[in-house]
């Protein structure tokens, strides 16, 4: 007939509105299930032996799968360990050291390579990343006494370096929420006490 409109289905806009909501909850969902990736750190032990100090921490490492998509492309992913050694209450760093591990994989062989290239520079390979990363679990560091007994502060910090990556990868890893390989600097006090150095 002429002169009449066709009046509007308002079920179909509803069904496209209600599939939009439910596809963005379910890439919401996706996103949220690659929180669980990071670095942290656990267990931070000082001991005082005769002429040093031993610091250990279980340090977790759990790359995200775009980490994961970078390794297995053939870019290799530094991880540093970082840590300062202060008086409580002091600004001023005593002691510093650092750590720093190139994590590869090899494409022919389909196994992943740990290097740690601060002191001997050994090379280890392993069959699947879960090993690699069980052995970077075991962080160790030995540090100078210092000359007075007191309370004093580890602090450690592990991250991915990004200097170490292409540089095409450099800016965009500044933002990426799936790069954000770092545990922030956690500390741990420890008393000294007694004969020192």
């Amino acid at each position: 007939m002429r002169g009449c409109k066709p009046v509007p289905d308002h079920r179909n806009a509803l069904r496209v509105v209600v599939l939009a909501s439910v596809l963005s909850l379910s890439c919401f969902a996706c996103t949220k299930s690659d929180e669980t990736f990071g670095i942290h750190f656990d267990n931070i032990e000082v001991r005082q032996l005769t002429t040093s100090l031993a610091v250990s921490a279980s340090h977790d490492v759990d790359f995200s799968s775009e980490a994961r998509r970078a390794l297995r492309a053939g870019v290799p992913l530094r991880i540093e360990v970082e840590l300062t050694f202060r008086k409580v209450g002091s600004f001023m760093d005593l002691e510093r050291a650092a750590l720093t591990y190139e994590v590869r994989y090899l494409p022919l062989s389909r196994h992943y390579q740990l290097t740690e290239l601060d002191g001997a520079g050994t090379t280890t390979t392993y069959s699947r990343l879960r090993y690699l990363l069980t052995d970077l679990a075991d962080v160790r560091f030995r540090l100078a006494l210092p000359e007075k007994a007191g309370r004093y502060d580890v602090r450690l910090r592990s991250h991915i370096n990004r200097k170490g990556m292409p540089g095409p990868m450099q800016l965009p890893m500044l933002f990426a929420p799936t790069w954000k390989h770092d545990s922030g600097w956690v500390s741990s006090e420890v008393n000294l006490e007694g004969e020192i150095g």
